[in-house]
């Protein structure tokens, strides 16, 4: 049976930090920074980045399940 392929986006929140905060240690390390999962795990759970309506982050999830 074919499958088909959902992709769900929404805004993350602190729940989303256990996969957020290796994102962004990896982003950092791309521009020559230190690799640092504390750092980037206290950048991404500061309010500001996460409750503000000018600067949010997005969640996107591929889902895969039978083609109806």
């Amino acid at each position: 049976m074919p499958t088909a392929t959902s992709i769900v986006t929404r805004i993350a929140t602190l729940d989303d930090l256990h996969v957020l905060a290796p994102l962004f240690a990896d982003y950092r390390a791309f521009y020559a920074q230190p690799y640092d999962a504390d750092i980037a795990r206290e950048f991404c759970a500061s309010g500001s980045r996460t409750v503000s309506p000018r600067s949010f982050w997005r969640s996107t999830r591929t889902m895969r399940g039978p083609m109806r």
